[in-house]
C-alpha cells in the first residue's frame, strides 16, 4: 500500500461522514413524511452504518501498514536491506515482464515505477513485510495476500528473488507473486533470506502449494518448452471444468423442464424457452470439452 496517511485519513472521513449521516436519521423520522418515505429513510440509515464499517476497516488496515512501514524504517523485524540502482532497475523491468508472460499466476503484484531518482531503489524485507521505497506490502500474515509458501532466488543479470502467497477462498485459491531485483551487491543479502525463509515457511504449506499449483512453479522453474506444455495443460484443465459444470447444468435444466411439462404439472408459459436454454446451455458443456480434448492432443 502506498501512501497510507491518505488511507487512513479518507477511512477516517467516511466514518465520520457516515456517522453524521446516522444520527441525522431520527431527525429524519420525524419529518411529517416519514411514513411515506420510510423505506428512503431506512436505506439512508443502512448506508450510514455501511460507511461507517468501511471507512473504520479501511482506517485500520492503513494504519497497519504505517505501523509496519515505520517499523521496517526504523530496524524492526529487518532481515535484509539493499540499493537497486538505475542501471539494474532498468534491467530487471525488462527481466520482469518477460518472466510475467510465462504463466499467469506469475505476475508481479508490486506497483513498480517505471524509472528511478538518481540516488535508485532501496528494498528492505522484513519477517512479514517488503518495503520497496515508500511501498509496503505484507507477507505472510500482515495485511496481505495469503501466507508466504515459497520464497526463491531467479539467477540472471540482475538476479530477482520471488516471495509466492497463497490466498486461500472460500470457493477457490491462487497465488500472488512479489518479485525484486537482486544487484550483486546484494548476493548475500538474498542467501540471508533464502536461509530464513527456508526454516520459517511450513513445510506442509510449502508442499500443498506445490501441488495444488505444480503446473505454475513447473512453468516458473522450468524452460520455455516445459513453460507452454504448463500452460496449455492449466488451458485444458479450465476448459474440462468449465464444459462439466455447463454439461452438468444444462442437463438439470432439461430433466427439470421434462418433470414440470409431464402430468399431472402440466405446461406452463415460457417453459420451451426454458427447454432451449438447457439444451444450449448442455450443448456449450459439450463443446468445451471438445476444445479441451484437443487441447490436450495439440
Amino acid at each position: 500500500m502506498q501512501r497510507p496517511g491518505l488511507w487512513i485519513m479518507t477511512g477516517l472521513l467516511l466514518a465520520v461522514a457516515g456517522a453524521i449521516l446516522g444520527m441525522s436519521t431520527p431527525w429524519l423520522s420525524a419529518h411529517p413524511d416519514w411514513v411515506q418515505a420510510r423505506k428512503i429513510f431506512q436505506t439512508l440509515a443502512f448506508t450510514a452504518l455501511l460507511a461507517v464499517l468501511l471507512g473504520l476497516v479501511l482506517a485500520g488496515i492503513a494504519f497497519a501498514v504505517y505501523r509496519k512501514r515505520e517499523a521496517l524504517r526504523a530496524g524492526t523485524g529487518l532481515l535484509a536491506r539493499w540499493r537497486v540502482g538505475m542501471t539494474d532497475w532498468a534491467a530487471f523491468r525488462r527481466r520482469d515482464a518477460a518472466r510475467g508472460t510465462l504463466f499467469h499466476s506469475l505476475r508481479n503484484r508490486l506497483r513498480l515505477p517505471p524509472e528511478l531518482p538518481p540516488e535508485g531503489m532501496e528494498i528492505r524485507v522484513g519477517t512479514d513485510a517488503l518495503l520497496i521505497g515508500d511501498a509496503c506490502y505484507g507477507l505472510g500474515y500482515f495485511a496481505s495476500r495469503g501466507k508466504l509458501v515459497d520464497v526463491a532466488l531467479v539467477e540472471g543479470e540482475p538476479a530477482m528473488i520471488e516471495f509466492v502467497t497463497h490466498q486461500q477462498g472460500k470457493n477457490h485459491s491462487r497465488l500472488a507473486l512479489f518479485r525484486v531485483p537482486v544487484p550483486g551487491s546484494a548476493r548475500a543479502e538474498a542467501q540471508t533470506l533464502l536461509a530464513h525463509f527456508a526454516g520459517a515457511i511450513d513445510p506442509k504449506r510449502r508442499d500443498f502449494a506445490r501441488t495444488r499449483f505444480a503446473p505454475h512453479f513447473q512453468a516458473a522453474t522450468g524452460d520455455a518448452g516445459e513453460a507452454e506444455a504448463a500452460r496449455a495443460e492449466d488451458s485444458s484443465r479450465n476448459w474440462r471444468g468449465i464444459g462439466l459444470g455447463l454439461l452438468l447444468t444444462g442437463l438439470v435444466m432439461l430433466g427439470v423442464s421434462a418433470w414440470i411439462g409431464s402430468p399431472p404439472n402440466g405446461r406452463l408459459s415460457g417453459l420451451r424457452l426454458f427447454t432451449i436454454a438447457g439444451g444450449l446451455v448442455a450443448a456449450a458443456g459439450v463443446i468445451a470439452l471438445l476444445v479441451s480434448a484437443l487441447r490436450r492432443r495439440s
